[in-house]
């Protein structure tokens, strides 16, 4: 019986998540974890939701004044969102 070149477990487990459709809901559970850290302590304690559906990041914020904030600056929030989990994972940010 032949031998096989041994793989790391980083390898192994990526094939695994891809096998069975997993790498995606992670990353999306990640980035989600990432939105504080993106997005700063105080918008972060006044999301009352978040979620994604179909690659858009849904966000419902508790105050007027900051829905405008992150409007303005949502194509630069997605994209440090994106770049914090190394993967495009979200295309969009809509505030609901």
């Amino acid at each position: 019986m032949k031998r096989q070149k041994p793989e790391s477990l980083n390898d192994v487990l990526g094939r695994f998540l891809q096998t069975y459709s997993l790498d995606s809901p992670l990353a999306e559970h990640r980035l989600i974890l990432q939105w504080e850290s993106i997005v700063g302590s105080d918008v972060a304690r006044k999301t009352t939701s978040i979620y994604i559906n179909g690659g858009v990041l849904h966000v419902r914020l508790s105050s007027p004044a900051l829905r405008t904030s992150i409007l303005m600056q949502r194509q630069d929030i997605v994209r440090r969102l994106n770049a914090s989990v190394g993967d495009i994972v979200v295309s969009d940010l809509r505030l609901i």
